[in-house]
């Protein structure tokens, strides 16, 4: 039980405000060995984000122990909306672009997700893994 409100105590710190804390706390994380992302993201099950268009929370930092995130917006051409303000995002243009293409790939999937036919079960059926290119 610890561990879960040493967790919590973290998310608050992160969100800063009671509000953006339930906010996070109402999405789904997706580790970066789940997504093939050099970042941890968030997804929204809940729909805490659909009224002003559906989003994720990203990892600002592919540091394991980064308290911060930014927010995408799920559309054809994603796009950073915020980040803390006045600070300095912490991924390169390469990693925002892993990202990006993420969420085009998984673009159907994430536009439902949510919606009574589909869960974080379903969508992790049938979400695709980024795939790390060779060269």
């Amino acid at each position: 039980m610890s561990k879960l409100v040493d967790e919590f105590l973290k998310l608050r710190e992160i969100a800063g405000n009671k509000a953006s804390t339930n906010r996070l706390l109402e999405m789904t994380k997706l580790r970066k060995h789940e997504t093939g992302l050099p970042v941890d993201i968030w997804v929204d099950e809940g729909k805490t984000f659909s009224r002003n268009g559906r989003r994720i929370k990203v990892q600002d930092s592919p540091n394991s122990n980064s308290r911060t995130w930014l927010t995408m917006t799920v559309e054809d051409s994603p796009r950073v909306i915020s980040s803390k303000k006045n600070k300095k995002v912490n991924l390169n243009n390469s990693e925002l672009e892993m990202v990006k293409k993420f969420v085009i790939m998984n673009l159907p999937i994430l536009k439902i997700l949510g919606d009574p036919e589909c869960g974080i079960v379903e969508f992790s059926r049938r979400m695709k893994k980024l795939e790390k290119e060779s060269h």
